[in-house]
């Protein structure tokens, strides 16, 4: 059959439109640019594309892995400085400095002033108030939570009676009880050389999906000094100093070489296989310092009100350019939130019938445990 019969065949119209019309197609129209210098650029682009998808993330990145959270258990445990030994064991000292080398302590001489409301003014220490300071164990300067712990620098202690003649007759308009209880403050003190203290971290992380289960004993890891850029001079001069006074420090988790400034990875000391830091080495990793101004115009310290750090640890079981790894390695990646303050109130009776009661309100800072 020719192609004449066949368009013969075919009406022209159909309910008055234009057959060619209704069954038009499209079809590519390619256009060959005889330009070396486009040219170069064009493949010069795509060789690039198919390296980043390719090399970078496929493979650099480990993006044809599938990643499984996990979930893990902390357990925090606060001791108090001693002369390398366990406090519960019988002999073991303690060793805190001396309370005139604490220039927050109010020293006995006659440079410190007492003032009304139970602090000193010492020349040496003109910034902030000072306060009596007291020893404290591990166990009483801190308060332990699911994942997180408080650790008291600074304590008010008040005494509160119940005011009886409030339950001597049933209150009414005419009667009612203005003051529950009788509340006499009886001390406001620092908590001595708490920078000194040591924090133990115990964990353990699970994947459900993948089946993997490993404590900290089994595994690796390392506390990261980081340096986003925003860190003030203050603040990168803290976490420098942190790199460059230990000898360990080095600039990668692996295979990295000595460093004396931050970022820096620094090995965490080990009792029993179970890591731990001074509170000291956890509050320079963060960048901050006691002793500086809790935040603008509040007039007191940090040690006075308390901040909030967060302890992230970050879990990994593989490493880019090198797929998965045999064993689970962790980061611990300390942060402080900007100008925070925390305080917590502790209740203890004092006498048997109930209605004396010793009350702590306890500044100080909660590190709690994320992952």
């Amino acid at each position: 059959m020719s192609c004449r019969c066949c368009r013969r065949c075919i009406p022209s119209t159909i309910c008055g439109a234009d057959v060619s019309d209704l069954f038009a197609y499209s079809t590519t129209k390619y256009i060959k640019i005889r330009d070396a210098r486009l040219g170069l650029l064009h493949y010069g682009l795509m060789f690039l594309i198919v390296v980043y998808i390719l090399v970078y993330q496929l493979i650099g990145k480990l993006g044809y892995l599938k990643f499984n959270d996990a979930q893990n258990t902390v357990r925090l445990t606060l001791q108090e400085p001693t002369q390398g030994c366990n406090p519960n064991d019988t002999g073991c000292k303690d060793n805190f400095a001396s309370l005139s080398q604490l220039p927050y302590c109010c020293a006995q001489n006659s440079s410190c002033k007492t003032n009304s409301d139970g602090s000193c003014s010492c020349d040496y220490r003109t910034s902030f108030k000072d306060y009596n300071c007291t020893w404290l164990s591990g166990t009483d300067a801190s308060v332990i939570r699911e994942s997180s712990i408080v650790v008291a620098t600074f304590i008010h202690e008040y005494d509160q009676s119940l005011n009886t003649t409030c339950f001597n007759s049933y209150p009414s308009a005419a009667n009612n009880c203005d003051d529950l209880w009788l509340i006499q403050e009886k001390a406001s003190l620092f908590a001595a050389d708490v920078e000194a203290f040591t924090m133990l971290i115990d964990h353990s992380v699970t994947s459900p999906k993948s089946g993997l289960a490993t404590t900290s004993r089994q595994m690796q890891g390392m506390l990261f000094v980081g340096d986003n850029g925003n860190d003030g001079d203050v603040s990168k001069a803290i976490k420098d100093e942190l790199c460059r006074s230990n000898p360990k420090a080095v600039t990668a988790q692996e295979g990295g070489s000595s460093t004396d400034h931050s970022p820096c990875y620094v090995p965490p000391n080990s009792a029993d296989g179970l890591d731990y830091f001074s509170v000291g080495t956890l509050l320079q990793a963060t960048g901050v310092t006691l002793e500086g101004e809790s935040y603008p115009g509040s007039g007191h310290s940090a040690r006075y009100e308390g901040l909030t750090i967060n302890l992230l640890i970050d879990y990994s079981n593989s490493r880019d350019w090198h797929g998965l790894q045999p064993n689970i390695s962790y980061l611990y990646k300390p942060s402080v939130v900007p100008q925070s303050t925390f305080k917590t109130t502790l209740l203890s009776p004092s006498s048997l019938n109930g209605q004396q009661m010793l009350k702590k309100d306890i500044h100080g800072h909660p590190v709690a445990c994320l992952y």
